[in-house]
């Protein structure tokens, strides 16, 4: 529609015969006989409300109008904010879902490498053990091998004096002074 050509439609309430008919009536009219004249001002009269009443229905629409578009570009601006959201979100979450998938394989890796370390770590004092275990051995061979000469006190070997090193030998007879 151009700006010189308008085209207006008239509201459903105002095809009612009521309303048109509310508009037609006017208070304190009479039954008398109507005069040409006065037929003819009724019908402009009638004309003027029934115009009126139609500039206030359009105004009144217009401003309704004008009021939903308002709604709904703050309604579109909302729409768009919460788009905006959702998607910023949605990418957090992705890179979080991306990051526990790092941390875990991470952390499998770890466990691995704990687990390695710790078959390592029995490994090796299993063989500690073994070590121990056989010194401990060649030490009670060599022991009843060499016979008397292993102090009873100190078990320091010695060649002299009475199963006791030099020492502890002294230390008794200081003793017993």
């Amino acid at each position: 529609m151009s700006g010189s050509e308008q085209r207006w439609e008239v509201p459903s309430i105002l095809r009612e015969p009521r309303v048109l008919q509310s508009l037609g009536t006017r208070e304190g009219s009479t039954t008398e006989k109507p005069q040409e004249q006065t037929g003819v001002t009724s019908v402009t009269r009638t004309e003027e409300r029934a115009e009126v009443a139609l500039q206030d229905v359009v105004k009144s629409l217009r401003h309704q109008l004008q009021t939903t578009k308002e709604q709904a570009q703050h309604q579109e601006q909302l729409l768009k904010e919460q788009e905006g959201e959702l998607k910023a979100l949605q990418e957090q979450l992705s890179r979080c879902q991306e990051e526990r998938g790092r941390l875990q394989a991470e952390l499998e890796k770890k466990q691995q490498e704990a687990e390695r370390r710790e078959a390592m770590y029995d490994e090796e004092l299993g063989e500690q053990r073994d070590l121990v275990r056989a010194m401990k051995s060649r030490v009670l061979e060599l022991i009843r091998v060499c016979g008397g000469l292993v102090c009873h006190v100190c078990s320091v070997d010695y060649k002299k004096r009475e199963r006791c090193c030099l020492p502890c030998a002294q230390k008794e007879e200081a003793q017993a002074v």
